[in-house]
């Protein structure tokens, strides 16, 4: 049973793949694979269990900064890790969508 214990968490730990929609999560999500160099996370996967930290948090909220123009707080980022929750706060502060 040891044997099959790396291939069950392997695809229990794997990351969702859920594609951006919608213009606000393609932007965050590019946003995000950029800072984490990652290529395979989706929009309901939780950047900071697959790459993110306090210091990358700190360089993407200045990016979400500079690309929609509005406050994103490292706080918000850390009760919202996932790009999917993070597209829903910035579409309800009412964004204009910079280009990516």
């Amino acid at each position: 049973m040891r044997r099959d214990v790396p291939s069950l968490l392997a695809k229990q730990l794997a990351p969702a793949r859920i594609a951006a929609t919608q213009p606000t999560e393609q932007i965050l999500l590019a946003v995000w694979l950029e800072i984490i160099q990652r290529d395979d996370i989706g929009i309901t996967d939780n950047v900071f269990e697959f790459g993110a930290d306090p210091l990358r948090a700190e360089l993407a909220v200045a990016r979400i900064d500079q690309r929609f123009g509005v406050r994103f707080s490292l706080k918000q980022i850390f009760a919202q890790p996932t790009v999917k929750e993070q597209a829903v706060l910035l579409d309800n502060k009412g964004t204009h969508h910079a280009a990516p």
